[in-house]
Order: C-alpha cells, then structure tokens, then sequence
C-alpha cells in the first residue's frame, strides 16, 4: 500500500520514491534483502547496535510517500551513514503473527481470577478441617495416654502382688535350707571337705586348659591331678549312698530356689522399667523417636502363661520344701573317712606340680638365650642392609656423572659427534654403575629377607618364651597357690 503523495516534493530528496505493488511485491516470508547490512563506523549509546543497524538513503529517490514500502525494491537498504534509521519495519510485521487478541486477553484473566478463588477456597477449607482434625486427635492422643497410663498403673500392682509372694516363698526356702543344713551339719562338713579338695583340683584343670599353643601337654601333673580326683569319688561314694536322695532334694531346694530368684529379679527389672515409663510425660527428659518400635514384638509370654508361670514356680518350691521336711529325719551316723590316701595323692599332685616347673624354667632360660642370639643378628643385620643402603646412594653421584657426560657429549656439532672410545667408555661405565646398584640392591634384598627371617623366628622364639612364661604363672602362681595348704578332713559324728 502507497503513501498519500505530498505536493512540492523535489525529486532529489531523500525520501523514497511510489513504486507499483506488482512490481515490488515479493512473498512475506522473506527477506526483502539478501545482502547484509553494512554496519557504519559509528554507534548509537541509546540503541544496542546488535539489533539495530544504520543506513543511508538513495538521494535521488523522490519524496513522494508518507511510509515505506517494506517490501518495495527501492527500498532496500544500500549504503550507510551517519543517519541512522532502525529497520524496525520487519520486526512489526513478524510480531502480527505472534500476537494474542483482546478476548484472548479477557479469557486468561478471567481463567486467572477463578483459579485464584477455586484455589484459596480449597486452602480455607483444608485449613479449617487440618485445624478440626488436629483438635479431635489431640483429645484422642491424651486419651490413648491415659488408658495406657492405667494400665500401666495396673501392670505394676500385679508386679508387685507377685513379687511379694515370690518373696515371701523364697523366705520360707531359705528357713528350710537352713534347717536342713543345721539337721546334718556333721555329714554337710565331711562333704564340705572333700567338694574342697576336688574343688581345688577342678580348678587346677581349669587353669591349665588356659596354657597355650605346644603347652598344651597331657604330662604327669595332668595325669596325677585326674588320679586324686578319681580317688575323692571314690571316696565320696560311700557316702552318696545315704546322701544321694538329701543332695538331689538340696539340689532341687537350691534350683527351685534360683528359679524363685530369677523370677524376682526379672519382676524387679520389669518393675523398675514400668515405673519409670508410668513417670514419662510429654515434657520429660529422655523421650526419643524409635523408627518401627511399634513393629518389634519380643514377648515371650501373654498375662495367663506369666501369672502361671511364677505360681509353677511357687508351686514347685512348696514341693520341695515338703520333701526336703521328709528327709530331715533320715539323716543317719556316718563314719568318717580316712585321709591318709588323699594326703598321699596330694602330695604327688604337688610333687608333680614341682618337677614340671623345674623343667619350664630350664627351657625358659634355653630360649631367652637363643633369642638375645636371634636380637644380635638382627641388629648386625640391619646394620648391614643400612650399609648397602648408604652403598646405593653412593653410586648415584657415578651414574649421574656419567649420565651427565655422555648427555653434554651428545650436543657436539656436526661430525665432532663421533662413538670415539670416551663415548664407548662412558656407555660402559654407565652400564657397570647399573650392574653395581642391581647387585647391591640384589644383596639388599637377600639381607631383607634374611631380616625377615630372623625377625618371624624372633617372634617364634618370643611366643614359645611368653607360652613358658604363661605356663609358669599358671602352674606355680595359680595351681600351687591353691595348693599349698591341704584342706584339713574333720573326723566327726553326724547326729
């Protein structure tokens, strides 16, 4: 579309001049020129010159529209100056494609606007419903704690009903045990004696099954402690006769009476624990997150089989104090025992203890003296491997000489680079030094391993020393400390 024409325009002005539609018209979706603006040597501050670029008009196109036809072949941009007209044209034509409408406008608003209502009308009435919910769950939380409370309150009372009775029965068990101690105190004696001794010889076993590694010998000590044991049986045989049924009852007393006290201590534990957790508030100290507490199950029993449980218990011990009543009267007079076989075999056992300790220390001293051997070749050892050390470092200075040498020869000019007997020489040299450091390292290597040698049996030696050295403390410290007396056997009368 042409401009208005405008009277008294000059034809040599710098306003383009009326083309035909026909001739200028080209498609819209190119360019109107192909060519590439040239930039002018000057920019303007208050346009980016990125975008926008300067040009100069034809100054004999005549004056004739009022706007530009951006798509007119005389219009096309040509040559620049210091007028500078942005190409703004092409940009407004482009952006009629981009565009919304004005119902558009009014339609995204409108969407705007009720998306914002729906919206907050959702948040007020989760709001208010979050805040009823919390209230009702609040009242129910208080109220969960309170029933856990009683019954908590209520868990207490039966632990505490029960421990009474379980103490009141353990009372009664050791009045009975006591009687039953008092009743055959003579016979208790006699037994008491010899359990004594075989104690004793148990124990010595015992502690020697803690020697180690070769010490662990079947020798004669071993051999004569099992001999005494042997004979205390048979000792105690005779007396078992009578005694069997009494010990196995006191056996039953005392089992039934453990059970007793291990179902008073775990009630005293429970108690404890159940006491302190009735004491938990919201605001106490101490109170944790325990991920998936609720998912652990430990019980061991429901109310029924833990109530029985303890009245078994009860019940169990009011039976044994029943039989142990019955065999109080069928204590009878035992006679007492010789103890001449038993000193005997007890001084064997301490003959036997005596020898061997004897024999511990002359391997003891055998070994510490092969070991400071052992310590005085590792220290000439590593004396040595120090040396051949110090060796290798020395060649360094030679390799680098002749390293040096035979680099700073290689710079010579032209035919003054000769292999001359210097060069072969300094080859050889280089090579020999190589040979000197792989035969030092070679040694270095024997010497180490040679110190690893000396050093595991360093460590052989050391660990047979500390094994004598434990055996010794166990033989002669524990074993014979409890040794050194014989337990005196009483002769006595059992009413």
């Amino acid at each position: 579309m042409a401009g208005p024409n405008i009277e008294g325009c000059e034809p040599n002005t710098f306003l383009p001049a009326i083309s035909a539609i026909e001739q200028s018209y080209q498609p819209f979706d190119s360019f109107p020129n192909s060519r590439p603006l040239k930039k002018a040597p000057v920019t303007l501050p208050w346009k980016a010159s990125s975008y926008y670029g300067v040009c100069r008009a034809e100054p004999n196109w005549p004056c004739c529209d009022s706007m530009p036809q951006p798509l007119a072949s005389t219009n096309k941009l040509r040559h620049l100056d210091g007028i500078k007209i942005p190409p703004v044209f092409a940009a407004a034509r482009n952006a009629l494609f981009t565009r919304y409408s004005e119902r558009d406008w009014c339609l995204s608003n409108q969407c705007n606007y009720q998306t914002s209502n729906r919206v907050r009308c959702a948040s007020e009435f989760l709001r208010h419903n979050s805040l009823h919910t919390a209230s009702e769950l609040e009242e129910k939380s208080q109220k969960s704690q309170i029933d856990s409370n009683n019954k908590l309150s209520e868990r207490i009372q039966d632990i505490m009903f029960w421990k009474c009775e379980l103490q009141a029965e353990m009372d009664k068990m050791l009045a009975e045990m006591d009687v039953l101690l008092k009743s055959r105190s003579c016979l208790e004696r006699e037994i008491s004696e010899l359990n004594n001794t075989l104690y004793i010889d148990q124990e010595c076993l015992y502690n020697r099954e803690k020697r180690q590694g070769i010490e662990m010998v079947h020798d004669d000590v071993e051999v004569s402690i099992i001999q005494e044991i042997d004979l205390l049986k048979r000792v105690q045989e005779d007396m078992r006769n009578i005694m069997n049924d009494i010990n196995q009852t006191l056996a039953s007393v005392i089992a039934a009476y453990h059970e007793l006290e291990k179902d008073s201590a775990d009630k005293f534990v429970a108690l404890n624990i159940d006491n302190n957790a009735i004491k938990m508030k919201n605001t106490s100290r101490g109170i944790y997150y325990y991920d998936c507490i609720e998912r652990v199950d430990n019980s061991q029993s429901v109310p029924e089989t833990w109530a029985k449980y303890t009245d078994d218990n009860i019940k169990r011990s009011m039976q044994e104090r029943k039989a142990s009543r019955e065999l109080r009267n069928k204590v009878e007079e035992m006679l007492t025992i010789t103890a001449e076989r038993l000193v005997t075999a007890w001084n064997n056992v301490n003959s036997a203890f005596s020898d061997h300790i004897e024999e511990l220390e002359k391997a003891k001293y055998k070994i510490q003296a092969h070991l400071s051997k052992i310590l005085e070749e590792i220290f000439n050892t590593e004396t040595s491997i120090e040396l051949l050390k110090k060796s290798i470092e020395e060649k360094a200075p030679y390799m680098k000489v002749a390293q040096t040498r035979l680099e700073a020869r290689n710079h010579r000019p032209n035919m003054e680079n000769t292999r001359d007997h210097v060069h072969n020489k300094l080859v050889e040299e280089v090579y020999e030094v190589c040979e000197t450091i792989d035969k030092l390292k070679a040694k270095l290597r024997e010497s180490e391993n040679a110190l690893q040698q000396l050093l595991r049996t360093k460590a052989s030696l050391q660990h047979d020393l500390d094994l004598k050295l434990l055996s010794i403390l166990i033989d002669r410290e524990k074993c014979m400390g409890l040794r050194r007396s014989y337990p005196l056997i009483s002769r006595v009368i059992c009413y």
